[in-house]
Order: structure tokens, then C-alpha cells, then sequence
């Protein structure tokens, strides 16, 4: 895919930030739309340690309609740990509150998005 294809999906998606990995589109069906975040390299909060990736969890979540279509919007999030055994944190999920604040099942623009209408009608 060319580089101009490739920021026409990114606006597609419209939040800042992300990789657009994938688009699934069914007739009749939703659109789901596969981003993961762009974290150039992420660290320790407690020792500073560069952190390593434990998994890749997804969260899907209702987004807003695209094209008059349902849409829903599957974050691959990254579970982290800190790979020196002496560091009391453990792990820790990527969280992005721009994208869906934790244990939310829809994303911050779809919640927007409904608030302005129930306020609007």
C-alpha cells in the first residue's frame, strides 16, 4: 500500500497516533477497523528499565458509523513488563484515554458523539 493509501486510512480512523493495521468490511455487516498505538519504546515507571512486551491483548469497542454502517473498533493494546526481577511492578496494559478510558466498551469519540446528540434532541 502506498504512503498516500496508507494516511487516507489513518484519516479514516481519525484519531491521532495509531497504525491502522486492518479493515474488515462484510455487506451488510460492520466495519471493523484494527489500530494499535504508536509507542516508540516504552519504559519502567518505577526503575526506569526498558520495558518488553508480555502480549498483545484486544479490546474491541463500539466506534462511531462509518458510511451510514455500524462500526466497531478493535484496539491491540500491549501488555508490558519489566524484564529486571528485582522491580516489584509487574505488568501493565498501554492505556490511551483519547482512544477509550479503561473498561469502557466504546471509544472516547463514539461517547462524544452520543452525549452531543442526547444533549442536541
Amino acid at each position: 500500500m502506498g504512503v498516500d493509501a496508507t494516511r487516507a486510512l489513518e484519516l479514516f480512523v481519525g484519531l491521532p497516533d495509531v497504525v491502522l493495521l486492518d479493515v474488515e468490511y462484510s455487506p451488510g455487516g460492520p466495519f471493523v477497523v484494527h489500530v494499535e498505538g504508536v509507542t516508540s519504546r516504552a519504559l519502567c515507571e518505577r526503575c526506569g528499565v526498558a520495558a518488553r512486551v508480555k502480549d498483545r491483548p484486544t479490546v474491541s469497542l463500539v466506534d462511531l458509523p462509518n458510511y451510514g454502517r455500524a462500526s466497531r473498533l478493535v484496539w491491540h493494546k500491549r501488555r508490558f513488563c519489566c524484564p529486571d526481577r528485582a522491580c516489584p511492578t509487574g505488568s501493565w496494559t498501554e492505556q490511551d484515554p483519547r482512544i477509550a478510558a479503561p473498561r469502557l466498551a466504546m471509544t472516547d469519540r463514539a461517547g462524544r458523539w452520543i452525549t452531543e446528540q442526547v444533549g442536541r434532541y
